[in-house]
């Protein structure tokens, strides 16, 4: 059986949008999912690239395969383009697609942003956040003073005060 002929034993047409859809495996996203052997190793490898390595060609590597209908399960070479990441992004935006605001990973999902001395590049402590919003004093104790005692910079000491950063530690 050749590999359109694989293809195409799981394709179910949807005759309101013209999309070829996927109706075998699929991965996490909804994109199909085929092994296939390379060098005798088996490998999953997406539908859609699949279809379009048989219908237009070679994909060059540094490049993805596109969805113009924006269906994950469709495998039609018609609805397929090729573009970079920055194409994927940029198409996902301009189709409003993107979550912006509230909808957005980092309200949805608060615990993968994390903060604070959770956050593996974090320089201070939220005991050092204290010490620093205590001792500051204009004039006196200068943020500049601050950051080089604490090494850091002045933005940082300055968006520590104002409660920008480290809005958590009280």
């Amino acid at each position: 059986m050749t590999m359109l002929e694989r293809l195409m034993k799981y394709v179910k047409v949807n005759i309101e949008t013209g999309c070829w859809e996927w109706t075998g495996a699929k991965d996490s996203k909804g994109y199909g999912a085929l092994t296939v052997r390379t060098n005798k190793k088996p490998k999953v490898i997406s539908t859609h690239r699949l279809m379009w390595q048989e219908k237009v060609g070679q994909i060059p590597e540094e490049l993805c395969v596109l969805h113009k209908c924006d269906r994950p399960c469709c495998i039609n070479p018609d609805h397929l383009f090729i573009g970079t990441i920055a194409d994927n992004s940029a198409d996902m935006v301009a189709k409003g697609r993107s979550a912006k605001g509230v909808k957005s990973g980092r309200y949805t999902h608060p615990e993968t942003n994390p903060v604070g001395e959770r956050n593996g590049r974090a320089k201070i402590t939220a005991d050092d956040v204290v010490e620093i919003r205590r001792r500051y004093k204009p004039r006196v104790v200068t943020t500049k003073m601050l950051a080089d005692e604490y090494g850091v910079s002045n933005q940082l000491i300055s968006c520590i005060l104002l409660r920008q950063n480290w809005k958590h530690v009280a």
